[in-house]
């Protein structure tokens, strides 16, 4: 049967939402703020590098006085710099002239898709931040650990001792309650410490997340839910699930980071981990010799591990 009236068939195939759905996903999780503390621009020092002075050995001649004793040897310190290169991105970004005109409506207005130049900035923004931070959090495994090198300056962990980081080797297996325990132990001694609870965090990418889940029983919970639940209730839900409530390690709040090792889980004190924002972002327009325009959009940044001696690494588990 043929219909009657217009059916406007062709714009099923013309017309378009006025948004493009977007399934490209963009890591800003350490820029954010929201992990470790941002040092904005005005805040950052000055000079090629971010540098850090570290007291690594105190040598005392402190000792017990009996009357008539001459004065002791003087204390000495001994400090070392490490530093940091200051890192610095760049993307750039392009428009044609030509597709705008076809883009265009005949008021010269723009059809729903949007302004092509602000689509094209925003798009490489995007990019540049993901590049940032992915390459910190490169950076925030390479600094916490006990053999590598440590900074730019290339120091010796082995010379300076109070360099190492607490790390335990996975063994290609999943993490194990006693492994996650030992970590926290050795934060709140003196070896790698003492760090206070309130300064912790556990960081990991979300596979992790589930297998230490998994280590949680519970038995006793259900045990308590069943008794209730039979006097209230026996068709209440039952939820298997624990990954999504696993919220907190010891007290301490687990932290779940896109593009993290998949085989790694760090314990830090993140009050001696930094993001020094040292250059803003510039959207810097450029001249070209053609119906086009183009950007160059800049932005500096880099991760510091101010204190390596008060974190802690799990490496080498299954993924």
């Amino acid at each position: 049967m043929t219909l009657a009236g217009d059916t406007f068939s062709t714009y099923l195939n013309t017309v378009y939402t006025p948004m493009a759905e977007q399934t490209i996903y963009w890591n800003n999780k350490l820029l954010d703020g929201s992990v470790f503390e941002v040092i904005p621009p005005a805040s950052c020092p000055g000079g090629d590098y971010i540098n850090v002075l570290i007291d690594y050995l105190a040598t005392t001649y402190a000792a017990a006085y009996t009357v008539g004793d001459p004065m002791p040897t003087p204390d000495t310190l001994s400090s070392v710099r490490a530093y940091f290169n200051k890192d610095f991105y760049q993307v750039s970004a392009k428009t044609y002239n030509y597709y705008k005109w076809l883009q265009a409506g005949r008021d010269g207005t723009h059809s729903g898709l949007g302004d092509q130049d602000e689509k094209a900035i925003l798009t490489a923004a995007l990019n540049l931040r993901d590049l940032m931070t992915t390459t910190m959090l490169s950076d925030l495994e390479s600094q916490i650990d006990s053999s590598s090198a440590f900074s730019d300056a290339s120091l010796s962990r082995s010379t300076y001792a109070s360099l190492v980081s607490q790390e335990t080797a996975g063994g290609g297996t999943t993490p194990t309650l006693a492994q996650l325990e030992d970590l926290i132990e050795g934060m709140q001694n003196v070896t790698y410490g003492p760090v206070a609870i309130e300064d912790m965090c556990w960081i990991m990418a979300r596979n992790q997340l589930t297998q230490v889940a998994r280590l949680g029983s519970n038995l006793a919970y259900n045990s308590t839910f069943a008794t209730m639940t039979t006097a209230l209730d026996s068709t209440a839900p039952i939820d298997l699930d624990r990954a999504h409530r696993t919220e907190t390690i010891g007290g301490i709040p687990v932290v779940v980071l896109p593009d993290f090792s998949t085989t790694d889980i760090l314990l830090v004190n993140r009050k001696k981990i930094k993001i020094f924002n040292w250059a803003p972002l510039e959207i810097i327009p450029k001249d070209i010799a053609a119906a086009e325009q183009s950007w160059l959009l800049t932005m500096g940044a880099s991760l510091v591990v101010l204190d390596p001696r008060q974190q802690s690494k799990i490496d080498n588990l299954s993924a």
